[in-house]
């Protein structure tokens, strides 16, 4: 018996964490971290484009990622990866766009 998997992988986000204020009143950076954000499918494209996003410009996307609708909005220009279950890393890039849809999320690299 095969068991299918629709969300197979790890979609990652590269988040920079809040600064903090020291005993003098000075602020520190607390650094940045990569944070889960859902499970996930790729596909690599063609030549199919996406649609307009916030700058004006239509992007050919390397990839099309497709995650669970409970994944959060990423914002673009964000870094962002899929990892393997292993941890490997599949996909490495820059959020292009991202769409919230009835049952899935998408989201352009």
């Amino acid at each position: 018996m095969v068991v299918s998997t629709q969300y197979p992988y790890s979609l990652y986000q590269y988040q920079i964490l809040a600064s903090s204020q020291d005993a003098t009143g000075d602020f520190v950076s607390n650094g940045a971290e990569w944070v889960l954000m859902a499970k996930c499918r790729d596909e690599t494209t063609s030549a199919q484009r996406m649609p307009t996003v916030d700058d004006g410009m239509a992007y050919i996307p390397d990839a099309v990622v497709y995650c669970e609708a409970s994944c959060e909005v990423i914002n673009v220009g964000s870094k962002v990866q899929v990892r393997n279950p292993d941890g490997s890393v599949r996909l490495s890039g820059t959020c292009r766009g991202f769409s919230k849809d009835t049952f899935h999320s998408r989201l352009w690299v």
